[in-house]
């Protein structure tokens, strides 16, 4: 018995082979084409005689990847595709997801998540390089655990109401909100020379820049300080409100030196608030060239 493809599920073009295998293709998606054509191979078999052929499946296999040992695959292609893998993977990280929240509103809309439909600072491009710098700052180690920990409290959303996850209501329960707390208080020693810290960030982010987003506008966009600072600063806003309003209950929550680390980090925030303020009340004459760079 030789195993063949039935013409509903059998490759398109005149030489035998689907649009996946013509040249240019990338070998990620036809892998996924192998597979699936396989899959009805055996379907297709099984229903016609309810016995397979090892021998005639061998021989199959070896046809298609025939077809892949003589493509010549542009690695850019494969790269774009890779790429583009790697980034929707991105969107089930939960614990990742609840710390972009902080700052989201300087993030384009898109269908799904949180933004802006208007003037948005940031990009979402900037995400794996922002994951990265918090994973370096907290350790891998600790990551992991958070994230486990995220995992679970989705799997308690999930349970209590199911349908579409209410990101909201994540977000604002209490041990999501610890764990962001957690992650932002373990960072807060990090940023004890905030400029230098700044500069890191934007080199780390740009060195990791995702794939470019289609509610960019097609505009290209790179991290820098002025950027990345107000980034901060809204990832640490709620935090900073906390420490104003209740730092005795911070304080007996995340320990003294905790505390320290924060409020140093709060009074560099305030220091660049008050340096963007006095920026902006300067009168034109005292701007190179009379304000009008």
């Amino acid at each position: 018995m030789t195993a063949t493809l039935s013409p509903s599920v059998a490759p398109d073009g005149a030489d035998g082979r689907s649009e996946a295998y013509n040249e240019g293709g990338c070998p990620l998606d036809m892998s996924r084409l192998l597979i699936m054509d396989f899959v009805a191979t055996l379907e297709q078999e099984a229903a016609r005689t309810g016995t397979l052929d090892a021998g005639a499946l061998r021989a199959q296999a070896e046809v298609f990847l025939g077809h892949l040992r003589g493509l010549r695959q542009p690695a850019d292609n494969c790269l774009r595709l890779h790429e583009q893998l790697k980034w929707e993977e991105r969107r089930r990280h939960p614990f990742e997801r609840l710390i972009i929240r902080r700052f989201s509103h300087l993030l384009p809309k898109r269908i799904g998540d949180d933004g802006v439909m208007q003037g948005a600072m940031l990009s979402r491009r900037a995400i794996p390089g922002i994951a990265v710098a918090i994973t370096k700052m907290i350790g891998i180690d600790r990551y992991r655990a958070w994230e486990t920990a995220t995992h679970e409290i989705l799997r308690r959303h999930k349970a209590e109401r199911p349908g579409p996850i209410d990101w909201a209501d994540v977000a604002a329960r209490r041990e999501s909100t610890q764990l962001v707390e957690l992650a932002l208080i373990r960072m807060a020693p990090y940023f004890g020379d905030l400029d230098k810290r700044v500069q890191w960030l934007v080199e780390v982010v740009n060195s990791h820049l995702g794939p470019p987003q289609p509610e960019d506008g097609g505009r290209v966009w790179v991290m820098d300080g002025s950027k990345a600072r107000m980034m901060l600063l809204a990832l640490y806003d709620d935090l900073r409100q906390r420490l104003r309003d209740g730092p005795v209950e911070l304080e007996a929550t995340y320990g003294s030196r905790a505390m320290g680390a924060l409020r140093e980090l709060d009074a560099a925030f305030a220091r660049f608030e008050q340096q963007a303020v006095m920026a902006v009340q300067a009168p034109a004459r005292d701007l190179p060239f009379g304000g009008l760079l």
